[in-house]
Order: C-alpha cells, then structure tokens, then sequence
C-alpha cells in the first residue's frame, strides 16, 4: 500500500501551474455574482424587488445541480455536520422558539445552507481559491467609497455605510484580513518576484484597511494563521522574509500606520464586552442546553444595561439552540481541522493555503457572531474538506487499479 506522502505527491504535485481560468464554471459565475449583489446590490441601486441573496443562492444552486446531476452527493457528505447543524437550528428557532423567519440571525442561517453547498460543490476545482480571493480582494477595494467613521473614546473607527454589506467595522476587518492573509501566502508560493512583491504591496494596502476598523480580532487570527503557516512557508525563505520585512519597514519609515497605531493604543483600554457576558452565557447555556433560549435573546444585559450579543458563533448557535446544532457545527470544525492538519502533516503540494485559512476562520468565528456564515470563512472551511475528500476517492481508485492489475510475472 502507497504511504500517506507518496500518494499525495504522485496526486497533487504538478510540473506546470494550470490556468487561472481552469476549472471556470456558469455555477462559479453565478456564485461571484451573488457575493457581488450581498456586498454591493443596494449602494449600487442594483437590487430588484423582493430578490434576496437567499433567492440567487437558489438559483446558483440549481445551476449546481444541473452542472453535477449525482455527483452533488459526494457534495452533501462533505458537509453533512454544517447542514445538519443549520437544519436543525431553524427547526428549534423556527417551531420551539417561535422565532419569525425574518429574525436576523434565522434569516442567515437560511442564506448558509445554499452557501454551503454552492461553495463546497465549486471549491474543489482548480485555481477556485485563487479565483475567489481575487474577487474578494476586488470587492475589498470597491467598498472604499462607501467608507464611514465610527467615533468614540478618542478615535475613529472605520465602517462602511448601511446599505453595504458587512458594514460592521469588525466585520469589515474580518474581510481585509482574509485578503492580507491570502496575499502574504500567495506571495510565497509566487513563481516569479515580481508577483510576490506585488502581492505583498496589495497585501500591506489591505493591512492598512485592517488598522482603519480598529477590529482587534483579525489582527490577532492573522498573527496565529501566519506562525502555523511559517512551518510549510518560511522554511528556506529568509531572502523573501527579509523582502517582506522591507516593505513593511518602508510602510512604517512612511509613517503608513502612525494614525491607527495610535489609535489601537487608546482603544487598548476598551472593554468590548465580551469577557463580562460570557460567563453569563455559559450559565444561560447550562440553564437551557437541549432546546437553548433563542435567537432573539441569544445575549446578555451588561452591569449597564445594554444588551451584548455573544460575539462568538459557537455560542451564539449554544444559547440560541442548545446542544444538538452546536454539536453539529464543531463537527463540522473538526472535520476541517482533521482534513487541514493531514495535508500540514503530510506535506502536501498545493495544500499550504489550507491550516493557516482554517485558523484565521476559527479565530474569528470565536470572537464574531456570524463571521463563519461569510463567504471566505465558507471557502476556508470548505477547501481542506474537498480536497481531503479527492484524495481519499483517488487513493480507493489508484488502489483498486492496483490489486486488479494483472501480475506481470505470470
């Protein structure tokens, strides 16, 4: 039997990077376009009616089902803990809780499903990822103008108006996270030198956007997703981390990040919350583990007054549901981690993006209510999961191949 590594170089190694168009579908086209309409529909004047992001979804999903036919069944295995997961929390809000479809945290549940199962159906092409960063990182920039201020405590935050999705200005630096994160390991895996200083320059740019938000979270996840990363990335690479490290050097002789680090200082004293209604969750949760308290009351009143939200989708989907939808969802979580640690472990060519995405996603996830339902936390989930699932189907395939070969020496 072929070992772990064997099989996987034989697998994934590849002389020549194929087309960034490899792999390019109607189902991909549709996808993007939807991502597009969520973040930029209605500053845009571009929505029509009634037409959600949950209806396209719809429609994505059946161009999935009209490109796959049976082979979304694989599909469906792969994500069966996530959809389980989500069935089964609109269930319990839905018929238990008695909460109204259009509750915001019920309404996106609902969008995850067809996300989902769209994503994980086109995450396992060739050269998705790159594709799909590639419109994230373009969507980045877009936003800009739709820039707004958020003051308080001697500083500004920077959000983005209401109309446009992920407005929230932790939710914005979430996103520019993934950007910078994906840039910084694309420039390493960069074929030529001018690509990786390229994506190092628009990595910084979007680092930048980060410090704007003042969101500690992607800071953080970014600072955990890259030392994971530095095994596979950084070994043998001083001259380019000396590279790196120029450019960012240059960026603060420039007096780049003066502003924000300034201002993360006097925001370092802030207390967000989260460490006072957590303990008061958790006692919620035990007060109410099978069926949860619902997605309305999911949260907690401070010592004054106000009403924090759990700022953690783990327990956001325990308080809200209870027991059965937050096992589902950490299986989901766990299978990833299963998956990404055995491409790390193995050395697997082409896998390096995969643990250090994970990471950033579950690092966000624990500090953001909906942050996993995002489009690039769906992809960082859904990439080590579909390409584990390709290797073991090619493995069964080569193996059977093998022990029914005919015997040469006969």
């Amino acid at each position: 039997m072929m070992s772990f590594n064997v099989a996987e170089q034989e697998l994934y190694s590849q002389e020549q990077q194929p087309s960034i168009f490899a792999g390019l579908s109607f189902s991909e086209f549709g996808y993007s376009f939807v991502v597009f309409y969520s973040v930029l529909g209605a500053p845009l004047g571009l929505t029509v009616g009634n037409v959600g992001v949950g209806i396209l979804l719809l429609l994505v999903l059946g161009v999935c089902f009209a490109e796959g036919g049976s082979g979304l069944a694989s599909v469906f295995r792969q994500i069966s803990w996530a959809l389980a997961s989500a069935v089964s929390y609109l269930v319990i809000q839905l018929l238990i809780h008695d909460e109204s479809s259009s509750q915001l945290y019920v309404r996106n549940v609902g969008i995850w499903i067809p996300s989902l199962i769209v994503v994980q159906w086109l995450v396992g092409r060739e050269q998705f990822l790159h594709r799909f960063a590639f419109v994230t990182i373009a969507l980045g920039f877009a936003m800009l103008p739709y820039m707004n201020t958020y003051g308080g405590g001697g500083y500004q935050r920077f959000g983005l108006d209401n109309s446009v999705g992920f407005a929230n200005p932790n939710d914005l630096g979430c996103w520019y996270g993934f950007c910078v994160l994906y840039l910084t390991l694309a420039g390493f895996s960069a074929k030529t030198t001018g690509t990786r200083v390229f994506c190092w320059i628009v990595g910084l740019a979007c680092l930048y956007l980060v410090t704007l938000t003042l969101s500690r979270s992607p800071l953080i996840a970014l600072a955990a997703a890259l030392l994971v990363a530095s095994r596979r990335l950084f070994k043998d690479s001083f001259p380019l981390l000396l590279l790196l490290g120029g450019l960012a050097y240059g960026a603060m002789l420039l007096g780049v990040f003066d502003t924000a680090l300034k201002s993360y200082g006097l925001r370092a004293s802030e207390e967000t919350g989260r460490l006072r209604i957590w303990p008061m969750l958790i006692e919620k949760f035990m007060n109410a583990p099978l069926l949860g308290i619902g997605a309305s009351h999911a949260g907690a009143v401070d010592a004054g007054g106000k009403f924090i939200t759990p700022h953690n989708g783990f327990m956001l989907i325990g308080v809200s549901s209870g027991i059965v939808p937050l096992a589902f969802f950490v299986g989901h979580w766990i299978k990833a981690a299963k998956a990404a640690l055995r491409a790390y472990v193995g050395n697997w060519s082409g896998s390096e993006f995969h643990l250090p995405l994970l990471v950033y996603a579950l690092l966000v996830t624990n500090s953001g209510n909906q942050s996993f339902m995002a489009p690039w936390a769906i992809v960082c989930l859904a990439l080590p999961i579909s390409w584990y699932t390709i290797w073991q189907e090619e493995s069964a395939r080569r193996a059977q191949t093998y022990y029914l070969a005919p015997d040469s020496s006969d």
